[in-house]
């Protein structure tokens, strides 16, 4: 079943279910690295954006992971990522979170790219 979702001025209808996926791993992926308020930040760079999706090649330029992975996939967990500071995390969502970590042991793809160290990146304003 497709969510909608409030996007600003505009509503997020996630008619994809590998995009959908990906936007709700996105949004898990930002609520888990914001458990701890003190690596709350105020800004994030484009280059934080840019290692949420891609990686650094050896010429100073982002190119997506290998294996390649599907658009969907990647704008999904942006967006779902890039949507946690506008719309707090709801308490199924917490659930679900929490539930889903206890039992995954495998990484998924978006789960590899993010195993890569990194700024703590969780607010936005």
């Amino acid at each position: 079943m497709a969510h909608h979702i409030p996007w600003g001025n505009l509503t997020l209808h996630l008619d994809n279910e590998p995009f959908q996926h990906a936007y709700e791993m996105g949004r898990e992926h930002y609520f888990d690295t914001c458990k701890d308020e003190s690596h709350r930040v105020r800004t994030i760079t484009v280059r934080q954006v840019l290692e949420l999706v891609a990686i650094l090649d050896g010429n100073g330029s982002y190119q997506f992971d290998d294996p390649p992975i599907k658009i969907e996939k990647v704008l999904g967990f942006l967006l779902g990522y890039m949507g946690g500071p506008w719309m707090s995390e709801t308490p199924e969502e917490r659930d679900a979170r929490e539930h889903r970590y206890v039992q995954d042991t495998e990484l998924l793809p978006q789960e590899r790219i993010l195993q890569r160290e990194r700024p703590n990146q969780c607010s936005l304003h």
